[in-house]
């Protein structure tokens, strides 16, 4: 009996000693595969081994680090009677909030940017009208090749009630030698001057859409909405507002769709005085206007992008395994 006890043990002993060194040589093998090609170096940790919790999110949905909450954020452009299921988006920026190092990094996606939806190239802002956002989500993780899991839909009309429920907003309207038109709700035509003021939420709202008076096109009101949302976020997360933050996001709920667990947010609410003088840096995907038969887009420069998906958001790059 002795003997066979020590039998079954020197076997098992030989049997994880033999898994161990082929762990450990597969592990070398393929991590000298990934450095030497450049893909999934993210995913390889400090120590020279692959990241196998990370390596299995690729296809699970939920937050890939535990510190931080990735989304993508829509600005919605809706009209009366439309469904905010199919209509157009009119703002598209990837969020990213550390809130271990109390940042939020803001990546905004030019609507109008050359991308492929459903294998036909076309503009970004197309695929919500033809397959609401899961074609949208599922156009962005295809185009930047990262795990983008969550959304937060936003109807435009949120904008008005956000800012009218903080009391305005103290901003410095650019000057762009011209005065900002937009309609109010009541269908009549105003104009915001440039300068320092207070907006309330139609104004807000009005500025937020206005587009034609930018040199650079598009590219300039993404600009300009950047702005917009750090002066937000400043007076918000900078001050005594932090404390209100619930209160304001219950104002605004009926007009947000997301998929974030409530769990999720419950959990991540417990942590919002952890953003208290929060530093927002925003980011735009690089590329440039062009027109291709006839129908203008934003060409996006691949290479540069790339680049910046790997710095900007290095635990979200998916995998390659082909």
């Amino acid at each position: 009996m002795k003997f066979r006890i020590l039998r079954f043990i020197a076997i098992l002993g030989f049997a994880l000693l033999f898994f161990i060194v082929m762990n450990a040589y597969l592990n070398q093998v393929y991590v000298q595969e990934q450095e030497a090609s450049g893909t999934g170096a993210s995913l390889i940790t400090e120590d020279g081994w692959l990241d196998v919790e990370k390596l299995s999110h690729q296809n699970a949905e939920g937050r890939v680090v535990d510190s931080e909450l990735f989304f993508l954020l829509l600005g919605v452009d809706q009209n009366d009677g439309e469904s905010s299921s199919f209509t157009r988006t009119d703002t598209m920026m990837l969020v990213k909030v550390d809130f271990e190092k109390n940042t939020i990094d803001l990546l905004s996606l030019p609507r109008d940017s050359r991308v492929k939806v459903e294998g036909v190239y076309t503009k970004l802002n197309h695929a919500h009208s033809i397959g609401g956002i899961r074609l949208t989500m599922d156009s962005i993780r295809d185009w930047l090749n990262i795990d983008l899991d969550y959304f937060v839909e936003v109807d435009f009309e949120a904008v008005v009630n956000m800012v009218d429920a903080i009391g305005g907003i103290h901003y410095d309207v650019p000057d762009i030698g011209m005065d900002y038109q937009y309609e109010r709700q009541d269908s009549q035509v105003d104009y915001i001057s440039p300068g320092p003021q207070k907006l309330d939420g139609e104004q807000a709202l009005g500025y937020l859409r206005y587009r034609k008076g930018y040199v650079q096109g598009d590219i300039g009101r993404v600009e300009a909405q950047q702005q917009f949302l750090k002066s937000v976020v400043e007076q918000i997360f900078k001050g005594a507002g932090i404390q209100q933050l619930p209160a304001y996001i219950k104002t605004v709920m009926g007009d947000v769709r997301t998929n974030i667990p409530w769990d999720e947010m419950i959990g991540l609410a417990g942590r919002v005085n952890e953003l208290r003088g929060v530093e927002m840096t925003t980011h735009t995907v690089p590329g440039e206007g062009v027109y291709i038969d006839g129908i203008s887009y934003y060409e996006v420069d691949a290479h540069k992008t790339e680049r910046l998906i790997e710095d900007l958001l290095p635990n979200y790059v998916l995998l390659d395994l082909q």
